[in-house]
């Protein structure tokens, strides 16, 4: 096919005046035709001299060559243009091009925007590091240390602040039996959910219960970090809790911060057996510690192994669309082996992530399986059909920078510890005794 003829570049080209025209009012379309499809459409055909003909949109189809690639475009306005005042009482306006929390990177990404007075209010305190809890109604940041910053760090892009963040929540809240809603030093807090000679149930609630749905974020937070073997003290500990105490089989809704007096555990509370408690649970185990991550509407699943130390062998299955991720590990004598077997109906991604390893994609068809292999310098990963054919073979290096990385973290969790009770005599929430005790209509 013959190209078209352009007309040689002139001086004039670049020259904004050649780009001025007049354009009658009129002849500004204001609104769509009556008639879908009407709309005038200039062509210039590929081919020959440059010219151009008038059609009507109607006749897209029979100019289009065959084979020809159709692209829609489907994207709309948004409103994106923010108008404000400052306190000066200046007038301001940003126009976003990209979504704000995505503008906001760095200290910015840290911040909440004021559409109403136009301010960036910093989510992080400059003095301590920490992240606030909450804004008060004053817009001051209130730094009570509570587990809700632990849920937020996707906003942040400062790996320090989050590695922070991650270990002194742990250290703070984290007990053996779970996640505390507040900090034991903090005033407010209440070691005991109930506790009905020194206060209402309720106040208990938010200041100082702990709350075992918390558990999964808290895990996941250091097994991020390559923590497993700290993370799975905790798991273990809610093992046990589910097969041997309470509603067997179940995690409770709550339980107190502090054993009682002569105990050495505390006391479940709330609901005995809550479905939020055991889902996180699971949740952190598969996604996480089993590194399962499926994404089914792009056919991906993620496998990212943080398996603990002291695990040797493991068999499972994982429910993934109308089918199963059958996983197999076991320690060999010069490392380590996983098998993944697919029995899902159509062909998946795998995204590998393994270790301190360079990440690998791999096609796994239905029925196919997965074999890596890996010791301290080498990995090595095999792909077979449903008929045992060997579709790939690879041998996958160490990434220098993830090793970087995973030292850097190793470091600074070292000698990371659960929370320990701090007994006191001037806790605020134990300084007054009713007798009889209030109830649940007790109205102090």
């Amino acid at each position: 096919m013959s190209q078209p003829v352009f007309p040689p570049v002139s001086e004039k080209d670049f020259q904004l005046e050649s780009y001025r025209f007049d354009l009658p009012q009129e002849q500004i379309a204001q609104f769509p035709p009556e008639t879908r499809g009407t709309s005038r459409l200039l062509v210039m055909p590929r081919r020959g001299e440059l010219t151009l003909e008038d059609h009507a949109f109607t006749d897209l189809p029979d100019l289009l060559p065959e084979g020809a690639l159709l692209v829609a475009n489907n994207s709309r306005v948004l409103q994106a243009r923010l108008l404000g005042t400052r306190g000066t009482g200046g007038k301001v306006e940003f126009l976003l091009l990209t979504p704000l929390p995505l503008v906001m990177e760095n200290e910015l990404v840290k911040a909440v925007f004021d559409r109403n007075t136009m301010k960036l209010i910093s989510f992080v305190d400059k003095e301590t590091g920490r992240i606030y809890d909450h804004l008060n109604a004053d817009g001051s940041g209130d730094l009570q240390l509570r587990p809700n910053t632990i849920y937020a760090h996707e906003l942040l892009s400062d790996m320090s602040l989050k590695m922070s963040d991650a270990r002194t929540v742990w250290e703070h809240l984290v007990y053996p039996w779970g996640v505390s809603s507040l900090d034991q030093m903090d005033d407010q807090f209440h070691p005991y959910h109930e506790q009905w000679h020194r206060y209402h149930k309720d106040d208990a609630y938010h200041n100082g219960t702990i709350w075992l749905w918390n558990n999964g974020q808290a895990m996941q937070r250091l097994i991020e970090y390559g923590q497993q073997d700290i993370a799975y003290r905790l798991f273990k500990n809610m093992n046990r809790q589910a097969l041997e105490e309470g509603a067997v089989g179940g995690l409770s809704e709550n339980a107190d911060a502090w054993p009682r007096p002569g105990q050495t555990w505390v006391r479940r509370s709330g609901t005995f057996l809550q479905a939020w408690s055991n889902a996180e649970h699971i949740r952190v185990w598969d996604q996480y510690f089993l590194g399962i991550r499926p994404n089914m509407l792009k056919k991906e699943i993620t496998v990212n192994p943080k398996l603990p130390s002291e695990l040797n062998r493991l068999q499972q299955s994982v429910c993934i669309g109308d089918g199963n991720l059958n996983c197999n590990f076991s320690k060999l004598a010069d490392g380590k082996q996983y098998v993944y077997t697919w029995t899902g109906s159509g062909d998946v991604k795998f995204l590998l992530d393994f270790e301190n390893f360079s990440n690998l994609n791999v096609n796994v068809p239905s029925g196919g399986k997965v074999v890596v292999a890996l010791n301290e310098t080498e990995m090595h990963v095999m792909v077979f059909d449903a008929d045992a054919n060997k579709t790939a073979n690879q041998k996958v290096a160490v990434d220098k920078a993830k090793v970087v990385f995973q030292t850097k973290c190793d470091k600074f969790f070292e000698g990371t510890d659960f929370a320990k009770p701090c007994y006191r005599e001037d806790l605020k929430s134990m300084s007054r005794y009713f007798n009889p005790p209030l109830d649940y209509y007790s109205a102090e």
